[in-house]
């Protein structure tokens, strides 16, 4: 019992924490604001890195809402690694396609790569997965959950198309011309 207890420990100290307040942060590091709607509850959704490791994995989501995590990441390329349904065998898992599924984290900046879109049949049997840019959504939550970062650093869109509304709201704002 023992050994299974130090592992738990050492597995969650490896793992990224979604970030409680605005920390500073390293020259090389920045934030990735994961938002994950699914009509489908999920035990869990794995982040990993460019060297397969897992970086985090959310758990627990409950279908039909958007759930939101925040993350503290070295600048780098990350993508959703296994999503795992909530169903009757915990066995039963999906594995992501990296290509669309990838993110890119730029350092100094809060990177949001797009809601990710997760939709699977009745029976856990097969599932589709897209990243939808719902920015305005991603925009309110961080606003009511971390404004001060809001106000310290730029909010980007890293998707496929670029898209300038954050920088476009945040001139507005700031009362200076567009």
């Amino acid at each position: 019992m023992g050994k299974w207890i130090c592992l738990l420990v050492l597995l969650s100290t490896c793992m990224a924490a979604p970030v409680a307040v605005a920390e500073s942060i390293a020259p090389d590091e920045g934030y990735l604001l994961l938002a994950v709607d699914t009509n489908f509850d999920l035990r869990r959704v794995e982040v990993r890195n460019n060297h397969w490791n897992t970086v985090d994995s959310p758990r627990d989501m409950t279908a039909n809402k958007v759930h939101y995590y925040l993350y503290k990441l070295k600048a780098g390329t990350y993508w959703i690694g296994q999503i795992q349904p909530e169903y009757k065998s915990n066995r039963r898992y999906f594995r992501s396609w990296r290509e669309v599924n990838e993110m890119r984290v730029v350092a100094g900046q809060i990177n949001y790569p797009g809601t990710l879109i997760i939709r699977i049949n009745d029976y856990a049997t097969s599932f589709q997965s897209f990243r939808h840019n719902r920015a305005t959504q991603a925009l309110h939550w961080m606003e009511s959950h971390h404004a001060d970062l809001m106000e310290q650093m730029d909010f980007k869109f890293e998707g496929a198309a670029p898209d300038g509304f954050a920088q476009y709201l945040k001139q507005v704002r700031q009362g200076s011309e567009p």
